[in-house]
């Protein structure tokens, strides 16, 4: 096209779209929608907000304002300052704002927006041959630039003494104007970006998913260039699809595992020389230097596995090497282990089920470390000799601590006594057997409280008082370890501090809150039971300060513990040795490997002696003393005896922190694919590592020395061998590694066709390894991202037939075993910390079913051509409802209306392809405002026939497992009303908010079906967070409903239905009450009226009345307008004529009210009569539509003041939202209601704040003339 082509044509030009460049400090690539009419153009400005560039770093922009509070402005072809119209806007994400210091003049927060698409009208556009550029300046405009999300630049330049930034768009000489002028500039410029991106940088898998997608991209770009008619939205998508391939590039750097390699490092740094050689200690120092240079380095990931076996072997060397002053291995060549191995045959058949439950802890471990004694030839004789009466002490132990056959809980002596328990929710009300309660079918009903509490409970008996004595561990919530910071227990009607027996040390945020330690063992004293059965109830009150760093409000809970006396067993003998159990279990847990032979031995006469006490039955405490003394004696000996391995001297205050940093790490650590041998010695060192936490009196030696073994066990962690294909195709054993992949997704258990929300928490590409029969499959995870918050997948449960079990987790990796080859589908179960927090109860009371389906072909299954989405649900259930509506008494245009906006839905319903939502919306729009007229008659309760209203225990269950509470059943009042009148029930629901992670959830929609599940469905009104709806059948037990929640919505996918879940509302029918019956009304007739609009609608007898009295005049000659708001001067003119005030000329204190309006001199006299008294700046807003609670003060102040005062029919009347009452129209709401002149709805409420209609205020004088 030529210049002089161009320009003669401007004027039919329509719509142009280019790519365009901005004068700003951000490389951006905006989209620009030029609609030109002749030297004007309106411009649609889209902005891609992020790149990547080919160095790996990702840059990303955010259009705002320079001062939020003034509008983004720009300058018309006029030289006019206008606002710019902002068409999409998009929250600020909290990974971009978390290291972000802006130099502005706000700092975004993540509820803020920034602009993506914006638009700007009347624009100048001038046609230039020289190669210029048009510009337009924004106003109070400003870019972010946030580039790796660690710095921050902000592009502002000066205009008019403002911040402006500019955006320019060339000249018809480098713009493509052919017939659809379609422009494929930016795509061309990402492909010359993204084919510079080096494939030795990025990951494999990455670069693979790049490089096809180019493919593809170059593909598309060689079938359209020359296509003039292609579309520009389409050339967008493939740039879209072509940057997100971009930007999940992964560098090579952060595929390798160093994680190992760092493990042995702090493991290796921590060792001292001690009494070791320096030969040995700097073969280790050699060893660590290598390992830290190479760790710093960018090597491969076998030269990374190399260094860290190096680097253990030389742990395991020096360790092991001798000291300076030591021989060679005992000459018996070891055979002093012959005894231990005997032992500890006999103790792994010695322990039984009602043991001592702390005995039987220890002597489980104990038995696993005499195991690792057996294999380590530098075992001394005196070490094994001390581990073998440790041994045999604990089977004795053992049999002193059984707990014997249920004992009578009325006719206690004093003494421990064990007794089962639940922590139960403090709502629950009625208590399950202890078996049920065990029960996953219970979980949702147990507290938080109940994981953390041991089981079982002690109770103590002392005097003849009761106490229970709670052992408390850290709690679990979202990811997050807490500690308990506080109890107190329900003592008549308040609360009392549990007395702490015990305690943790404190961390930083219990100091925050005020805590000084943590409760570990608390003791409260409880009410003798009633019988030996007896579920016993004791309500707390908790705070977890990390629940409320969590959530704020969220840290103080109530709980009701449980005891269950059924369960209470006692001792078989006279127990007086529960102190030298306690002093054997301090002598487990110390440190004898590098204890001296004298101090060994010295233990080992102390073990005989606490031996020989647990085996007589009836010793004297003085006996047991003697015992416990001498443990103490040999223990203290031991710590004395080592010479210490580290040259710092002892601090006056125990340092923990290193000990629990590598708990903390080990229980991050991967373990199920590690050898038994290695995890055994590995779990062995983290038990004995909680222990010495929990130990009194703990040195930092001891603290050091077990951090160290520690971090040595968990270097020493060996792989098991790997599994590979064999040239079959079958999975085989293969020492060098590999696995087959799948892909793998989840679906909804109960809805075929729809993805599980666990689905996104996926990481799609599951591991699968076979061996001997079995196939293990892992599954890795990442969160999920919704209400601007994030909620991880924390259990998943597997279903094998009619077994269910847990999967291992190790970080966000899941690990399961099956029996048979790989599935192609495994039923699930999975827990979400979000979705648990929704339901309101424990963790797993969110749990759903789920499929898991995994594809073996290596690729991901090709999805099915995505149709355009309506979202047609209410629009069904209006139809539903709309066909139900009785036509009787109206007129026919009000039926052949409603009819056609029946039809008009249903071509929508039967041809959805045809249009799109905005049609649907609008379909809606006309079906409810046609059947507004029919409503009344249809579905209010007729206040003149006689019916009976109950009130009925009602929950809200799970669709498909009635044995669970719904989501919504945290949200429903669970009490509901309900009215009976011929032969039909009106429901009435009450639901409030639900907290979802510190917001607010909103159940906005209630669906009926009408015969169960499948069935059409019809919307309950809803009023605020009241729903009704009615039902054909009296007094039904359960009624399947489905309901929209807001929050669940924006997890589906943000459309209002999204979310959509079925439930069972069920009805407790035994225990409903019957609150109100009233009989059949018989009404007086008027006859003759001349109102067409009234006939068949509720108030119509009372209209008639008050039209003949003179009271009401209509709206028209024929019309009444029944259902129209009546406004203040109105109601005031009808309480005049009832009044006999004909023609008062006094004149008004209300400056808007003018004489020579109807309503004048009925205004003036109620202002004269103190009726009325009219607004602070002396309006009476005439006009203004009467709310309820107006209307009752002035007519309450109206029947005081003239001869109408009626008595009070009912005293004892309420509203259950006399809250929402304004203070000044209080009381005469009161007034009028005890009178009988005014009622509240159905559901008790008064609703003070709606407007008041014109058949209702003729109720009113009805009322006040009867």
């Amino acid at each position: 096209m030529s210049e002089a082509e161009y320009i003669s044509s401007l004027e039919n030009f329509e719509e142009r779209s280019i790519s365009p460049v901005i004068c700003s400090y951000a490389p951006l690539f905006p989209w620009m929608d030029i609609d030109i009419r002749g030297n004007k153009v309106d411009v649609t400005i889209s902005v891609i907000s992020s790149y990547r560039g080919s160095d790996g770093k990702i840059s990303e922009y955010r259009l705002v304002p320079v001062d939020p509070s003034r509008p983004i402005k720009y300058a018309d072809a006029e030289g006019n300052l206008k606002d710019i119209e902002i068409i999409e806007e998009k929250p600020f994400s909290v990974e971009a704002l978390s290291s972000v210091d802006f130099n502005s003049k706000w700092s975004p927060k993540k509820e803020d927006k920034y602009i993506t698409k914006f638009k700007l009208g009347n624009i100048g556009f001038t046609p230039q041959s020289s190669g210029t550029w048009n510009y337009i300046a924004l106003d109070n405009a400003q870019f972010i630039s946030i580039e790796t999300k660690d710095s921050v630049s902000i592009g502002e330049t000066s205009y008019i003494a403002k911040d402006v930034v500019q955006f320019g768009f060339p000249d018809f000489k480098q713009m493509t104007f052919d017939s659809e002028y379609a422009d494929f500039n930016v795509l061309r410029e990402l492909l010359d970006i993204a084919e510079k991106m080096s494939k030795e940088d990025y990951t494999t898998e990455s670069y693979n998913v790049l490089s096809e997608t180019i493919k593809v991209s170059k593909q598309f770009l060689s079938e359209n260039e020359n296509n003039l008619k292609v579309e520009q939205s389409l050339i967008i998508k493939e740039v879209e699809k072509l940057q997100k391939a971009v930007d999940q590039l992964v560098l090579k750097e952060f595929e390798l595992n160093k994680e190992p390699l760092n493990q042995a490092l702090i493991a290796a740094k921590m060792i001292e020389k001690g009494n070791k050689t320096k030969k040995a200690f700097d073969k280790l120092k050699i060893a660590i230097e290598e390992g830290e240079k190479l760790f710093n380095s960018k090597v491969t990931q076998e030269i990374l596995d190399k260094t860290t076996d190096k680097l253990k072997l030389a742990i395991s060397e020096f360790i092991n090497s001798p000291s300076e002053n030591q021989g060679m291995d005992d000459p018996s060549g070891g055979a002093y282990k012959t005894d231990l191995q005997r032992t500890l045959e006999n103790a792994k058949n010695a322990i039984i089920e009602n043991w001592n439950p702390k005995v039987r802890q220890d002597l489980e471990m104990q038995i696993r470390y005499g195991e690792s004694l057996l294999e380590n030839s530098k075992a001394s004789k005196e070490l094994v000799n001390v581990q073998q009466k440790i041994l045999e002490t604990l089977m004795e132990a053992g049999k002193t601590g059984l707990v014997g056959t249920q004992g009578d809980a009325l006719d206690l002596e004093d003494g421990r006594y064990e007794v089962q328990g639940v922590v139960f929710q403090d709502h629950v009300e009625n208590y399950p057997s202890f078996e049920e309660a065990c029960s996953n079918v219970y979980q949702s009903h147990r507290s938080m409280m109940d994981g953390a509490v041991k089981k079982p409970f002690a109770v103590y008996v002392e005097n003849g008082e009761y106490f229970l004595e709670l052992s408390m561990a850290p709690l679990h919530f979202l990811e997050e370890e807490g500690y308990l910071g506080r109890l107190r227990y329900e003592s008549g009607n308040s609360f009392k501090d549990a007395e702490v027996l015990e305690t943790y040390l404190v961390d930083e945020v219990g100091e925050k809150h005020g805590i000084e330690s943590y409760p570990k063992v608390l003791r409260i004293p409880i009410e003798k039971p009633n019988s030996s059965d007896e579920r016993q109830r004791q309500r707390v009150e908790v705070f977890v300060p990390v629940m409320e760093e969590i959530m704020e409000g969220g840290g103080i809970k109530k709980a009701n513990f449980v005891i269950y006396w059924e369960t209470l067993k006692v001792p078989l003998q006279n127990n007086n040795k529960q102190k030298l159990i306690d002093a054997l279990h301090e002598t487990v847990i110390a440190n004898k490997e590098d204890a001296n032979e004298n101090s060994l031995k010295e233990l080992a006469m102390a073990l005989d002696c606490a031996k020989n006490v647990f085996n007589n039955v009836n010793v004297p405490d003085r006996e047991v003393n003697i015992a416990v003394e001498e443990l103490q004696k040999a223990v203290k000996g031991l710590s004395q005896s080592i010479t210490p391995p580290y040259t710092k001297p002892l601090e006056k205050s125990i340092d923990f922190t290193i000990l629990k940093n590598a708990i903390m790490r080990s229980e991050g650590f991967t373990t199920y694919d590690k050898t038994e041998s290695s995890r055994k010695k590995f779990e062995e060192k983290l038990y004995l590592g909680r222990m010495l936490l929990d130990k009194k009196g703990a040195t930092q030696d001891e603290i050091n020395k077990a951090a160290e073994l520690l971090y040595l066990a968990m270097a020493n962690l060996e792989d098991k061998p790997s599994i590979n294909n064999d040239s079959s195709g079958n999975l085989s054993h293969n020492s060098t590694g590999g696995e087959q992949t799948a892909y793998v997704e989840m679906w909804h258990y109960y809805e075929d066709g729809k993805y599980s929300m666990g689905n996104e928490a996926l990481n799609h590409t599951a591991r699968i390894s076979e061996k001997n029969g079995q196939t293990m499959y892992r599954i890795d995870t990442h969160s999920l991202q919704f209400m601007g918050m994030q909620g991880y997948l924390t259990n998943l449960f597997i279903y094998d037939g009619n077994n269910r079990f847990e999967a291992d987790k190790s970080g966000d990796t899941f690990a399961f075993t099956l029996p048979g080859k790989p599935r192609s589908e495994v039923k699930v179960a999975v827990w979400v910390d979000a979705m648990d927090e929704i339901a309101g109860g424990g963790r797993g009371s969110g749990e759903q079913n789920a499929i898991l389906r995994f594809t073996y072909n290596g690729e991901k299954p090709k999805e099915k051509e995505k149709l355009k989405k309506l979202n047609t649900t209410r629009l069904k259930s209006i139809v539903n409802e709309a066909k139900k509506l009785d036509r009787k008494g109206y007129k026919e245009d009000e039926i052949r209306k409603l009819n056609n906006a029946i039809d008009k839905a249903n071509r929508i319903l039967n041809n959805p392809k045809d249009y799109d939502q905005r049609d649907v919306d609008i379909a809606i729009e006309d079906l409810e405002d046609t059947m507004r007229i029919f409503k009344d008659k249809n579905k209010e309760i007729d206040k003149n026939k006689a019916s009976v209203t109950y009130e009925v225990p009602v929950k809200v269950k799970h669709a498909y497992d009635i044995s669970k509470e719904s989501m919504a059943d945290n949200a429903i009042v669970h009490t509901a009303k309900v009215v009976e009148q011929d032969g039909k029930a009106i429901y009435t629901l009450t639901f409030n908010p639900m907290k979802l992670m510190g917001r607010e959830g909103h159940l906005t929609n209630l669906f009926i079906y009408e015969s169960g599940s499948g069935s059409s469905k019809i919307e309950a009104s809803k009023n605020r967070n009241k729903f009704t709806f009615t039902r054909k059948e009296l007094k039904e037990d359960e009624i399947r409903v489905a309901v929209w929640v807001d929050a669940m919505d924006e997890i589906a996918g943000g459309s209002p239905g999204d979310g959509e879940q079925d439930a069972i509302l069920v009805f407790d029918w035994n225990n409903a009450k019957e609150v109100a019956r009233t009989d059949e009304k018989k009404e007086e007739k008027v006859e003759g009226n001349k109102f067409t609009d009234i006939k068949g609608h509720w108030a119509e007898n009372v209209i008639n009345y008050v039209a003949s009295k003179g009271y009401f005049k209509g709206t028209t000659d024929t019309l009444f307008s029944p259902d129209k708001a009546i406004t203040r001067g109105q109601f005031v003119t009808v309480l005049g004529r009832m009044a006999g005030i004909a023609n008062n000329t006094a004149s008004s204190s209300f400056v808007d009210v003018k004489s020579g309006e109807y309503y004048a001199p009925f205004v003036n006299w109620a202002d004269k009569k103190g009726i009325v008294k009219g607004y602070d700046d002396k309006t009476f807003k005439p006009n203004k539509a009467i709310t309820r609670e107006e209307m009752a003060t002035i007519l309450n102040r109206f029947i005081e003041s003239t001869a109408k005062n009626k008595e009070n029919v009912n005293e004892d009347i309420s509203f259950s939202d006399s809250s929402e009452i304004a203070y000044w129209a209080r009381e005469d709401v009161m007034k009028v209601a005890r009178k009988g002149l005014v009622k509240g709805m159905p559901d008790g409420r008064f609703v003070p704040k709606d407007d008041f209609t014109r058949a209702q205020v003729a109720q009113v004088l009805y009322n006040l003339d009867h």
